[in-house]
């Protein structure tokens, strides 16, 4: 699984020129909201300043009254000290509101999913939720800084797990699958209403999303975190959050680690 910005709930891709010509509402006294744009240009600016090479660039609005009420964007970069991995390079998600439906949201990892449903989820990630506050217009560029800082430290001890989860084979029997299913909801990976259909997933001779038409292979732990992905993106109530990515993996790692 690579990083995804997947907009199927009224969004629209946007370049950065025509983010840019969009301004912010005016702030109050309690309420200051980033120009979209403005947030790019920080997140740009640290994977620089701290050695990254931005490999590809992908934005999307919901306009509403504001002409950019909710905004989305994945921006995916190589680093000297992170090692490469075959699915992909590191995803840096990212969304903002201005019409104070969520917060100004980022997260980095090697498993980064951006909905415009809302959902965003990872692998291992480090992320940062900060509200639209006079005091995040303050210390935004330190907040994103940060979480850079802190996913480079961290990167290759995040690969190691991942590569190994990717690569750990699992019994394809349904027991299994209906036991392994129950037990990620039993841990907060997924919703139990969601059970039956993880267990579609798992057992579709496609694959999960019916995105490896081609595949003979056996049922791996990474297969069962893009299940939940594919899972969690149709949900009408966004699942696919950073805490129930994280609680998939933790529990995977836990038991097949």
């Amino acid at each position: 699984m690579s990083n995804r910005l997947y907009l199927h709930a009224g969004a629209s891709e946007i370049s950065f020129t025509d983010l840019a010509s969009i301004p912010a509402p005016t702030p109050t006294d309690t309420w200051h909201p980033i120009p979209h744009s403005t947030y790019v240009t920080a997140i740009r600016d640290s994977i620089s300043l701290l050695g990254g090479r931005i490999t590809s660039e992908h934005l999307a609005v919901k306009p509403g009254k504001t002409g950019a009420d909710k905004m989305f964007g994945l921006i995916e970069f190589e680093h000297d000290r992170i090692i490469p991995r075959p699915s992909g390079t590191v995803g840096f998600g990212f969304r903002g509101s201005w019409d104070k439906t969520f917060a100004q949201s980022g997260m980095l990892s090697f498993r980064t999913f951006v909905c415009d449903n809302m959902a965003m989820s990872g692998g291992d990630d480090i992320s940062f939720h900060r509200k639209n506050t006079p005091g995040l217009a303050e210390s935004y560029e330190s907040t994103i800084a940060s979480a850079m800082i802190d996913f480079i430290s961290q990167a290759n001890r995040f690969i190691a797990v991942l590569n190994h989860l990717d690569t750990c084979v699992l019994p394809d029997t349904r027991e299994f699958i209906d036991t392994t299913a129950c037990a990620l909801a039993d841990n907060g990976a997924v919703l139990w209403q969601n059970v039956p259909h993880l267990r579609r997933e798992l057992t579709r001779r496609d694959g999960p999303g019916g995105l490896f038409p081609d595949r003979d292979e056996a049922l791996t732990t990474g297969l069962v975190l893009q299940a939940i992905t594919e899972v969690e993106k149709r949900s009408l109530n966004a699942l696919s959050t950073v805490e129930r990515m994280k609680a998939a993996t933790s529990y995977l790692h836990g038991i097949y680690g």
